[in-house]
């Protein structure tokens, strides 16, 4: 007899985890808080702790991620940002939006990933950016793009959307750069219900300018210092409770099936 076995399905993943789910929901709709919220801190430190970074900001998409830390880094129109040809449309957008030009480089047709002797030549003056974007779980080689931005005086915004989870030399993927992008899409490695991002970084003034920008630009309810965001066409940047409190349950279930389709791999 012949079974369709579908593409993707959120049958198993969901009912793994249903009960949370309504237990979580339920608590963010009794607590009358449902954006920015205790729910969302909780999260972000969680994620902060796994990925043993100093600070995780939530916003709504991926591509609020990257949108926000490409603006924390003040980007002026001549300066070029490295990135590969073979990522989501958002990683290319959100360069656009920054007034920055794209530099787009071709992947290794191996790992399908950037390597960093192949951007070599795209490098000079002004190259400020370089976005590694892992692809498949497949980890860039981010201890040598660490080096070639040091040596040049470039940022790093690792794009850690498809890879969470992952490591190099037992240091997980969405903290080695200057300022790192997750998405939380349902059907990432780890999703949401609904949609999400997070933005992770070690430098306090970037994370606090960050959340200044998810925010309007708000640093307290009286002073606005930048121009910030909040629904302009690019996206809702602020995340909505139940979804990540929803995120959070799901954590140690994604990291589990991560851990089981490794043991098969070896």
């Amino acid at each position: 007899m012949k079974r369709r076995i579908p593409y993707f399905s959120f049958t198993k993943i969901n009912s793994d985890v249903e009960d949370k789910f309504e237990k979580t929901f339920h608590s963010v709709m009794d607590s009358k808080w449902y954006i920015l919220g205790k729910q969302l801190e909780k999260f972000e430190n969680s994620f902060a702790q796994y990925l043993q970074v100093e600070h995780a900001i939530g916003v709504g998409s991926g591509l609020d991620a990257l949108n926000i830390s490409l603006t924390a880094l003040e980007l002026k129109q001549d300066d070029e940002v490295i990135l590969p040809s073979y990522t989501f449309i958002a990683t290319l957008l959100s360069v656009i939006h920054s007034g920055a030009k794209p530099v787009l480089v071709d992947v290794h047709p191996e790992t399908l990933v950037l390597d960093p002797e192949s951007i070599l030549p795209y490098l000079n003056s002004k190259t400020k950016v370089i976005i590694p974007v892992h692809m498949c779980g497949f980890p860039c080689d981010m201890i040598e793009f660490n080096y070639l931005a040091s040596q040049r005086n470039i940022y790093i915004l690792e794009d850690n959307a498809q890879a969470i989870g992952a490591e190099i030399d037992n240091r997980k993927t969405g903290s080695f750069g200057y300022i790192n992008a997750t998405s939380f899409y349902p059907t990432k490695t780890l999703g949401a219900i609904g949609d999400g991002g997070i933005i992770t970084t070690n430098d306090k003034q970037i994370a606090e300018k960050c959340r200044s920008l998810r925010n309007y630009g708000l640093v307290n309810r009286k002073h606005h210092k930048y121009i910030g965001y909040n629904w302009n066409g690019l996206g809702n940047i602020k995340m909505i409770e139940n979804l990540l409190s929803i995120g959070l349950t799901t954590i140690c279930g994604v990291l589990s099936m991560y851990w089981f389709y490794r043991s098969m791999s070896n």
